[in-house]
């Protein structure tokens, strides 16, 4: 299956594609602001390594969250039109499942730092299709759960965005891509007081 994969909702922007055999991937740097520069730069750049004409795609995946409010508005609004431009369908991934996927234990908690000691966390019962919770929570809570704790650092596996998309694509999970947002934005906490 060849699809292209787009994660921007971290510090570290992953763009990855495959063209059923082989995979190419770029990895930006920690700078966040960056992302919007580098985005379609990074497809180009992917597809130009697999000699792999965007129209000949499968498919197209995206990390919709959580995570950085401004990095899931870039990659959902990135991948959706790249999507309606090649009229391609779109499978939606979440940063939790990404982390949750090379984890194969009875019941884990896959946690992403929200900051000031706050997670977007989500609960799975034996690997990262079976989601049973997802949310935030406070460290505290993580500290005190009955069940280990993964906890993302650095940038999202290239090999597993791809592997992931490719089943989900083969399970017809397919959609219009929507932002996960897990709590309001900070701006939104202002104007309510917060």
């Amino acid at each position: 299956m060849k699809c292209l994969v787009i994660d921007a909702i971290a510090p570290q922007l992953v763009v990855c594609a495959s063209d059923g055999a082989r995979i190419a991937s770029r990895i930006g740097d920690t700078n966040a602001k960056l992302h919007n520069r580098l985005i379609l730069q990074y497809v180009d750049e992917v597809a130009r390594e697999l000699q792999m004409p965007l129209a000949q795609l499968d498919a197209l995946g995206c990390v919709v969250g959580a995570g950085s409010f401004t990095g899931i508005r870039l990659g959902v609004a990135t991948v959706n039109g790249l999507a309606f431009a090649l009229e391609k369908p779109c499978v939606a991934l979440t940063s939790m499942q990404e982390l949750a996927y090379p984890v194969k234990t009875d019941r884990f908690v896959a946690a992403i730092d929200a900051r000031h000691d706050n997670y977007y966390g989500a609960e799975f019962c034996g690997d990262w299709t079976r989601m049973t919770r997802q949310g935030c929570y406070t460290g505290e809570e993580l500290r005190a759960a009955d069940c280990p704790v993964y906890y993302k650092s650095g940038p999202s596996d290239p090999q597993a965005l791809i592997d992931m998309t490719q089943i989900l694509f083969a399970a017809g999970k397919t959609a219009t891509l929507e932002p996960l947002y897990l709590k309001k934005s900070q701006a939104e906490r202002e104007k309510d007081g917060e």
